[in-house]
């Protein structure tokens, strides 16, 4: 789940883009639609009609349904509110396979992960236990 890569095709609304993206690979799409309905996500809107807190929530139904082995979210958090947030970070938490994500949010270390790995200029520059 990519910031600066949209997965949309903004002409087509949620659902439309919902049943696309659900047929390139296998989701989980019941729990897709659960947690699109838990984020008050309207399908019959357009892309461009969300907010951008509202399109990382559909990104992020769409990611965790996906049962991937391996989640890579940058800024899962970012343009959030404080309820969201914490969602996201219960499912982070609660994700049964490999989570890797790249935020700026002190918050999200908080229980949620194993290692913090610290990056400057693309170099490790130091490593933590969470």
């Amino acid at each position: 789940m990519l910031e600066e890569h949209l997965i949309f095709l903004e002409n087509l609304s949620l659902k439309e883009n919902f049943e696309f993206i659900t047929k390139l690979r296998e989701f989980d799409k019941d729990k897709a639609l659960s947690l699109i309905k838990d984020f008050n996500l309207d399908l019959n809107k357009k892309p461009y009609q969300l907010s951008s807190g509202q399109r990382r929530l559909f990104k992020i139904s769409l990611a965790f349904s996906s049962m991937a082995r391996t989640l890579l979210l940058d800024e899962p958090t970012s343009n959030l509110d404080l309820d969201n947030s914490n969602i996201v970070r219960k499912m982070i938490k609660n994700y049964p396979y490999t989570v890797i994500y790249a935020s700026h949010n002190t918050l999200l270390r908080e229980g949620v992960c194993d290692k913090i790995v610290y990056l400057r200029i693309g170099k490790i520059e130091k490593m933590d236990k969470c």
